[in-house]
Parts: C-alpha cells; structure tokens; sequence
C-alpha cells in the first residue's frame, strides 16, 4: 500500500500510533542480514554487519536454551524501512552531517536474549514489524503490536520483554556534535 506520508504525525513520547505500512516477511528480514554484512565489507575497516546480541555460557545454565537476538545494522536497505526512515527525517528535518540509523531486530524464541535497563543518547521510534514485544518505559509498561510504532526519547530508562518471535525496527537519530 502507497501511503501519504505528508500527512502523518510520529508519536509523542511513550506514544504509540498504528500505521498502515507494508510488512515485510520473515525472509526478507533474512536476506537483509547478508544484505548488512555485504553493505559493511565496502568499509575500509572492520564493521559488524550482523550483531548477536546475548551470548551463550558453557558454564551457566540458564544461557543454555536461550536463543541471541541478531541486529542487523542496515535496516534501511529494505524498502518499506527506508520509507519509514525518510518520513522521521523529514519531521525531524534531519540534515547532513545528522542522520537516522536503522537497525533490524529478530528474536527466533520469545525467551530469546535482549537489553536490559537501559537508555540511549538519540530519540528513537520502535516500529515492530511481526510478534509482540512489552515495553517497560520507566514506571510505564505497554504491549506493541505489528505495524505500531512507539516514541522513546533519549535518556529515558528502557527495557523490553519479548512476547513471541519477533522483528522490530529502531530508527534513532542520531545528531553529530558540532
């Protein structure tokens, strides 16, 4: 489906809004992993493409059954992300040297590994794509479904839980000093 992004506001924070974007598919989410690590080998220098996040422990059991998180760092190299990134952008007004990162993220298990607590230094929108994730935003806790996408501002304390399998996107953006 074509949508009007002109017309479209983003969340305020904590906020969720419902979108009618396009989905995109568990194999797609697959071929952009290869799409990432292929993106990164243009660099000069060593970057990860694909990141597993969470780690497995010989020696702790609890790790055992638990599956990684993978992130990919190029989200943006599939089309509906791209379309969703340039419509941050322009109500962002994000110019050059600023930008907005996207980042694919697939959980195969609901137990699989993710952040703890945590906060970031850019504002940043969660759009989930497939499955539920629960959102703990300081005392708040909220349930994001497919095609909702939520507002966390920068510094403001985070976590989620992971309901079911999932894919989320984040777009943070990410201002250069000057």
């Amino acid at each position: 489906m074509q949508v009007d992004t002109n017309y479209l506001r983003l969340p305020r924070e904590d906020e969720i809004i419902e979108y009618d974007f396009e989905l995109f598919s568990w194999e797609t989410a697959m071929d952009n992993f290869q799409a990432s690590i292929h993106e990164r080998q243009k660099y000069d220098f060593i970057q990860r493409g694909v990141k597993p996040i969470g780690h497995y422990d010989d020696e702790d059991e609890s790790t055992w059954n638990r599956m990684p998180t993978l992130v990919s760092h190029h989200a943006e190299l599939i089309p509906v992300v791209s379309k969703v990134r340039k419509l941050i952008e322009d109500k962002w007004m994000i110019k050059e040297p600023d930008r907005v990162n996207c980042h694919m993220f697939v959980s195969i298990t609901s137990n699989s590994k993710c952040f703890d607590w945590h906060d970031d230094e850019d504002e940043t929108y969660i759009w989930q794509v497939k499955g539920k994730t629960k959102w703990y935003l300081g005392e708040d806790e909220t349930i994001l479904s497919p095609n909702e996408i939520i507002h966390i501002p920068k510094f403001k304390k985070h976590k989620l839980e992971i309901i079911e399998p999932r894919i989320s996107v984040s777009f943070s953006i990410e201002r250069k000093r000057r």
